[in-house]
């Protein structure tokens, strides 16, 4: 998956610059062509004989980038194995923590290890789908979260429960730090775990926004003079994932 985005985000980026190459296209307009052509046709007089400059230049850029659509169309279900395989062997790891001695140290290092690899896949969705389908990212990223968590709270659980009914020579002060370290741990995670919500949801408002772009969308638009990869990667998600053109999927099941 990680290749496949740096070679998507090489791509937009070589298309946004090589949109502020093409000289001819600047300020180029419907009625500019028929003009200076005045025996030309227009799309509207015969759409079957000419597109827009708008159109070229979405058609251009969508082949270009026409390698990367299946993996735009299926990006969660391509997320699914990689984010699993990983689980698992986290999930191995947590269940291994039996022992009071390194229990702490090895939970501490172990609970914080999805959100890294949550936050590399809303970064692919961010980039390879701009917003769309959102529901099904989401819910690949909060499966991999709450799975972590379960297994976090029953290794702590458990091991909080030995320590509790531990007495006599047995409980010593090892048992009560590692039960007040695991406090600490599951704290962090709760910490961690608000913060990443809280920073997907500031990135899913931005994205709604960006999803409303229409520079690119209307074919009777004015050609801008330069177009970011952000309006770039925009308008191919828009082609490859949205259902309908009047349906913006934001992630909240709201149509």
């Amino acid at each position: 998956p990680e290749a496949i985005a740096s070679a998507y985000e090489s791509t937009i980026h070589f298309l946004s610059l090589a949109y502020d190459q093409m000289e001819a296209w600047n300020g180029t307009t419907q009625e500019d062509v028929k003009s200076s052509n005045p025996t030309s046709t227009t799309d509207d007089e015969d759409p079957t004989t000419s597109e827009s400059p708008i159109q070229s230049i979405r058609s251009a850029f969508l082949l270009i980038a026409s390698p990367f659509l299946p993996y735009q169309q299926a990006l969660a279900m391509a997320e699914r194995d990689p984010m699993g395989e990983a689980a698992s062997m986290v999930a191995k790891d947590v269940r291994s923590v039996v022992k009071f001695e390194d229990a702490a140290e090895r939970l501490g290092d172990l609970a914080p290890f999805m959100f890294p690899l949550a936050e590399s896949a809303f970064n692919r969705f961010e980039l390879l789908n701009s917003g769309y389908n959102a529901p099904a990212t989401l819910t690949a990223i909060d499966k991999l979260i709450s799975n972590h968590a379960a297994e976090l709270a029953i290794a702590m659980g458990t091991l909080s429960t030995n320590a509790s009914n531990s007495s006599g020579p047995e409980f010593d002060e090892q048992h009560v730090n590692c039960a007040l370290e695991i406090l600490r741990i599951a704290g962090l995670f709760k910490r961690n775990l608000q913060s990443f919500e809280l920073s997907v949801k500031d990135r899913l408002r931005i994205l709604s926004k960006t999803m409303v772009d229409t520079v690119l969308s209307s074919d009777d638009a004015n050609i801008p003079d330069e177009l970011s990869p952000v309006q770039i990667r925009v308008m191919l998600a828009k082609q490859a994932c949205d259902p309908s053109p009047k349906y913006i999927d934001d992630g909240t099941g709201v149509k």
